[in-house]
């Protein structure tokens, strides 16, 4: 049987600010949670069975497994080995490996750099571990929202974190040109999604 094409939300909303719709609604873990239970450690050491989510989902890291992108930026040299592809997120891990764990924007002031590139967005999580794994070994800061759209579960992929409309416009297009995209948008975040523009 032919497989179903895999459902994506085309890139061609051209609205510079994107207000969330009332049927949607963020999945993401607590952010005043997350907030308190940042780590007291600069760098974390794989145990057995550790993967970059089950490591991202700890309550001592970032209490949210979608923030395994975060560390896979933060250590790609020591995660080179690691195969592109959706399993990468849940791929355990070399035993020992020493893992810098970034620290994440704590303020709740408004964002120095509050312009971001929404790439895609997506129900299907193979689809956007795949374009994020690829944009971040490419230089690119990007990350993943969760949100639920109609009582679905969706998730945005974004790069960020830009202090002018007009570089994360410049941004999106060499996205664009990167994943052979038809159109890219920018939108302006508020302090709670910040916390991914990490250090």
């Amino acid at each position: 049987a032919a497989k179903k094409p895999m459902a994506v939300v085309p890139i061609t909303d051209k609205a510079v600010t994107v207000k969330p719709l009332s049927a949607e609604k963020d999945t993401s873990p607590n952010l005043k949670s997350a907030l308190k239970v940042l780590p007291r450690e600069d760098f974390y050491t794989v145990s057995p069975k550790d993967s970059l989510a089950s490591i991202a989902a700890k309550q001592m890291v970032f209490n949210d497994p979608s923030k395994w992108a975060l560390l896979l930026r933060f250590n790609l040299d020591e995660l080179s080995y690691l195969k592109s592809g959706p399993k990468l997120p849940k791929t355990i891990l070399r035993k020992g490996t020493r893992l810098k764990i970034p620290v994440l924007n704590r303020s709740n002031q408004k964002p120095a750099k509050p312009w971001v590139v929404n790439v895609m967005s997506s129900p299907i999580p193979d689809l956007i571990v795949v374009e994020t794994t690829r944009l971040i070994r490419n230089g690119f800061a990007a990350y993943i929202v969760a949100f639920s759209h109609k009582g679905k579960k969706w998730m945005r992929l974004r790069v960020g974190f830009f202090e002018t409309r007009e570089t994360a416009i410049a941004t999106g297009e060499k996205i664009k040109t990167l994943l052979k995209l038809k159109d890219s948008w920018v939108t302006q975040i508020s302090a709670s999604e910040a916390i991914n523009d990490a250090s």
